[in-house]
């Protein structure tokens, strides 16, 4: 049910989602409804240039074309060989080659990822649609024959090799190719690739930051969308031509100073790697082992399956709400309430020798030790409860009442 629900929303803001009869031969789609920029809300790169406020203007007359057959003026547009966008010092973040403004509707995508030059050079994938506008004919259920518009899907699909010898070199390096389709003709569509150099390894391989973007070269200069100026459907992959496991863990900024949450946060997270960030987008990747990756690519939306929380069971210690409420034996209380937290105590010791093991990184240490300290304080309350418990007989009572209130729940909603 789940990926059901996934792969509806998928289709239903990214797509294509081909449905009978509205299908070519070939199994794409054909919108009659919507043109693809109204039908479609996300994974689109429009022309540069097109301002959001204009955009949301012409939707209205957009939409009119799709129901009677209305005469549409082109306008030229010169396809600039420079879509202006730069990276050339260090200081510059990444985000500047895919973020024109905020003001204008995405043209770009992209993500960065830490890496070791393979020898064979990489492989970029991308996958895109366009679509073309055709004259339809169709009968209203009162019988009237009308003419209109429908859009056609025609996907694209394209791999550009990249030399490592491009990317390598003690300054930054710019690569770029673009896109063709399968007849080999340009569809000005470019794929960008910002090579920055970063300290090698002990074995001698250059490390390198790589911001990979794929970039819209259309303009529009009236501020409008084009639907045949835009593309749909959008994906960014890049892998090892050998197919080698080339990404690292992706680094932290140099010179940042993190606060206690994302102290913590990088503590209870230290073995879950992260080995791209995306512009634009969230980046996925494939991990093959402990700390290298084998391919990162660009997810519109992204998914993540959150598992449940279990508790730990412990075979000598009951925790009963029954036993701890007015119907339980109240005698059995203490006993139980003082094994949980000789089990918490155990617990709070294990992890203290787990920071203290010379192994433990460096790093985690101030915030696991402030976690631990919190841990102690728990624990020194939990203790303290338990004697207000066995002290104040109405404390007790309550404490029982309590229970049996919550058990009483529990059962009315099995």
């Amino acid at each position: 049910m789940r990926d059901q629900i996934i792969d509806f929303l998928r289709a239903e803001l990214i797509g294509p989602d081909p449905i009978p009869p509205d299908v070519q031969d070939n199994g794409e789609e054909i919108l009659i409804t919507d043109p693809p920029r109204l039908r479609y809300g996300v994974g689109v790169l429009f022309p540069q240039g097109v301002s959001a406020e204009k955009s949301e203007d012409v939707e209205s007359a957009e939409t009119t074309g799709f129901e009677l057959e209305i005469e549409t003026e082109e306008t030229d547009i010169d396809v600039k060989e420079d879509s202006g966008i730069r990276e050339t010092t260090e200081d510059q973040s990444a985000e500047e080659i895919t973020s024109l403004t905020n003001s204008y509707l995405p043209s770009a995508i992209g993500f960065s990822c830490m890496t070791t030059l393979p020898n064979a050079g990489f492989l970029v994938e991308v996958k895109a649609g366009t679509y073309y506008e055709e004259p339809r004919e169709y009968i209203t259920k009162s019988g009237e024959m009308r003419k209109g518009r429908q859009w056609l899907r025609s996907p694209l699909k394209c791999v550009l090799e990249v030399p490592s010898s491009e990317l390598d070199g003690e300054d930054i390096r710019i690569w770029s190719e673009s896109v063709k389709n399968n007849k080999g003709e340009d569809v000005n569509l470019q794929v960008q690739v910002l090579s920055r150099p970063r300290q090698s390894k002990d074995d001698g391989r250059s490390r390198r930051l790589l911001t990979v973007a794929l970039i819209n070269r259309h303009e529009s200069t009236t501020g409008q969308a084009d639907n045949k100026r835009c593309f749909f459907q959008v994906e960014l992959r890049l892998r090892a031509a050998d197919q080698s496991a080339s990404f690292l863990e992706y680094p932290d900024r140099e010179g940042e100073s993190l606060d206690k949450e994302e102290e913590s946060l990088r503590l209870l997270y230290r073995h879950r790697k992260t080995y791209a960030v995306g512009h634009g987008c969230a980046a996925d990747w494939n991990e093959v082992d402990e700390d290298r990756a084998d391919m990162i690519q660009s997810d519109i939306i992204p998914s993540y399956e959150i598992k449940p929380i279990v508790p730990t069971h412990f075979p000598d210690l009951d925790l009963k709400m029954y036993d701890l409420s007015t119907l339980g034996d109240e005698a059995a209380i203490d006993p139980v309430l003082n094994s949980l937290c000789d089990k918490y105590e155990e617990w709070i010791e294990q992890q203290q020798a787990t920071v203290d093991n010379p192994d433990f990184p460096q790093e985690f240490q101030k915030a696991a030790l402030r976690h631990l300290n919190k841990c102690r304080e728990c624990l020194r309350r939990m203790r303290s409860g338990l004697d207000l418990l066995k002290a104040h007989p109405t404390v007790m009572h309550a404490f029982r009442l309590s229970n049996h209130a919550m058990l009483l729940q529990q059962l009315h909603y099995l």
